[in-house]
């Protein structure tokens, strides 16, 4: 829900203890490990059918501007490295986020996987502004499944923010918050009945195709697909230009080292937040005396492609 402030100190002590027992940071996916398949399961805080079934970002005297994060992990084969990574840096993060002005983040960490085939194929937490957001991460079983046809479940993480999560900056500020999915796959083209049902709970009488699911999150997201390079189908252009023209091409990322998963989403959210208060903001041609911004000057500054 977005109570509370991320605590810097807290985080590091935590981490600290851990190395000094020996103590895995993904404590729940150690246990789940040592279960057989059929008795492997999202931990209830991560599961989507448990809690509140609706995800939700609200304001708050203590966060009266709260923005929604969503960030949503392939957690199958070798991704399973970068929430690792994330878990790690989530520290850097937060002071990123921080420094480029963003004063209340509300982050939703979720993973999936693949549904033909895996025993867990998506894991979501809640919306979270303190030390919850590590906590959570520590739920998640990085199953490392997936299937052989070069797709996964990526769906369900769109399905989820679109009709599933409910988002004060939306609600009553019209200012969207953000969705990043990470993987380096394929997502299937659509989701079956049966499979929102198996996942969410939710009867439907027809499936949710891919390019569905992704119109209804971005009435409310800004959408972003983020292609790990370093994954076994991370270099595939064929795969890369789906997802271009799933989401549009300055809507996919390429993630070259797991290590700058953090500065790369911060860098999209503050050239988006930068990009959109400039377009809401009052006409300054009078008060630039003559001069002009440079189009291209963003792509300047940085490499990647927003």
């Amino acid at each position: 829900m977005g109570g509370g402030s991320w605590d810097d100190d807290d985080y590091r002590e935590s981490i600290r203890t851990r190395k000094i027992i020996g103590e895995s940071g993904f404590t729940y996916d150690a246990a789940a490990r040592t279960l057989s398949r059929s008795e492997q399961k999202a931990h209830p805080l991560l599961d989507p059918r448990q809690i509140n079934r609706v995800r939700e970002s609200r304001d708050s005297d203590e966060h009266p501007t709260s923005l929604a994060i969503a960030i949503i992990f392939d957690a199958t084969g070798s991704m399973r490295k970068i929430p690792q990574v994330f878990q790690e840096q989530l520290g850097k993060l937060m002071d990123l986020l921080k420094k480029s002005g963003v004063k209340h983040p509300q982050i939703m960490v979720g993973a999936i996987g693949d549904y033909s085939c895996d025993a867990v194929p998506f894991q979501i937490g809640q919306f979270e502004s303190d030390n919850r957001i590590d906590q959570q991460l520590r739920l998640f079983f990085l199953e490392g499944g997936g299937g052989g046809t070069l797709e996964e479940s990526y769906g369900l993480a769109y399905y989820m923010a679109g009709w599933k999560t409910s988002l004060d900056c939306w609600e009553k500020r019209q200012k969207k918050g953000y969705l990043f999915t990470i993987g380096d796959e394929n997502p299937y083209s659509s989701m079956s009945k049966e499979e929102l049902s198996d996942v969410f709970g939710d009867k439907l009488k027809n499936e949710v195709t891919m390019q569905e699911a992704i119109q209804k999150a971005s009435e409310k997201y800004e959408v972003f697909h983020i292609v790990a390079s370093q994954g076994s189908n991370g270099n595939n252009p064929s795969m890369i230009q789906n997802w271009k023209n799933l989401l549009g091409p300055r809507r996919v990322l390429i993630l070259e080292k797991p290590s700058d998963i953090c500065e790369l989403i911060v860098e999209v959210i503050a050239a988006r937040e930068a990009e959109n208060a400039s377009a809401t903001a009052p006409d300054k041609a009078e008060s630039s005396k003559g001069t002009t911004a440079d189009p291209d000057d963003k792509k300047k500054k940085k490499g990647r492609i927003f």
